[in-house]
């Protein structure tokens, strides 16, 4: 399944050790909104690629499974933090949010412009803290990466939850 991936919201990440985004909760967490999204843009252009086949279907199963997943996940974590039962329920509305708005914009990033996508990122990912202009790039270079190298997955590949990150061989960016 999609999201047993190896975490890289992980401090070996290598978003973290090229210091691209600073290591916090909030970095950790845009860091799980961002992968997760990357590879339902996949799943979400398959399952309207063609309504009704079967393959589009189980685009759109396995789409709503990884979100339910995702945040069955969230709402786990937050328990272990600590979070009363009365207030997880607004905590994961919030979550749900922020991931619908971020995935938004990082459509709108990813068809725009780079100025639009770095907006994106620093308005997100970077939403807690002020990012220099070469972490944005940084980061701006490694979504546009990764959303390319995804994109040329089988459709099969895709409905297997054999997606992939690449490998990243972009430069780090000085602390």
């Amino acid at each position: 399944m999609i999201y047993m991936l190896p975490p890289l919201h992980r401090p070996d990440s290598p978003c973290f050790t090229s210091n691209m985004v600073f290591h916090t909760v909030d970095g950790r967490f845009d860091l799980i909104i961002l992968h997760v999204y990357l590879f339902m843009r996949q799943l979400n252009q398959l399952a309207l690629t063609d309504g009704g086949s079967v393959e589009s279907v189980q685009a759109a199963q396995r789409a709503q499974s990884l979100f339910d997943i995702m945040f069955s996940d969230m709402d786990r974590s937050l328990r272990e933090m600590g979070v009363s039962d009365i207030s997880i329920g607004k905590r994961v509305k919030h979550m749900v949010k922020a991931f619908y708005g971020r995935a938004v914009a990082y459509d709108e990033g990813l068809t725009g412009p780079d100025t639009v996508l770095r907006n994106a990122l620093e308005r997100n990912l970077f939403g807690t803290v002020q990012p220099s202009q070469n972490q944005l790039a940084a980061m701006a270079e490694y979504l546009r990466y990764q959303a390319d190298n995804l994109a040329k997955a089988s459709d099969q590949d895709i409905l297997a939850g054999k997606l992939k990150f690449a490998t990243w061989c972009g430069k780090g960016v000085d602390p």
